[in-house]
């Protein structure tokens, strides 16, 4: 995954200085659903989600610095902070034996790093 991580800062899909409330954010019993600013929308669902990770930048405090990057049957990536996105923790924490310790480990990272929070079991495939 860490291959990642400086290919997305690099391109569209970590912008440096972008602005999360002109994303926005939706999450139903369905899954997730994220509109970006340029239009496009990325969605996953419950039932495909493989794996959820924090991906942290170093370019906080003062721009979005955090994504969930949600891994299902597209890329879903969703900027901390982002209209809707409030509501995505409580929904993750439902997950069976979604790590909550990556939470606050990405929450308090100063430095480009993934975070993996949780991954489908083999067994549930």
């Amino acid at each position: 995954m860490r291959w990642l991580l400086p290919l997305l800062s690099r391109t569209k899909g970590l912008p440096a200085g972008l602005d999360a409330a002109r994303y926005q954010v939706t999450v139903s019993e369905d899954g997730v659903t994220c509109g970006e600013p340029d239009g496009r929308v990325t969605r996953v669902t419950w039932p495909a989600l493989r794996r959820v990770t924090l991906v942290t930048t170093e370019q906080g405090p003062a721009v979005c610095d955090l994504f969930w990057m949600l891994e299902g049957e597209m890329l879903c990536l969703v900027p901390q902070g982002a209209p809707g996105e409030e509501a995505l923790l409580p929904r993750l924490q439902q997950l069976p034996g979604f790590n909550n310790g990556a939470v606050i480990d990405a929450n308090c990272s100063t430095e480009m790093a993934d975070f993996v929070c949780w991954e489908r079991d083999a067994t549930d495939i």
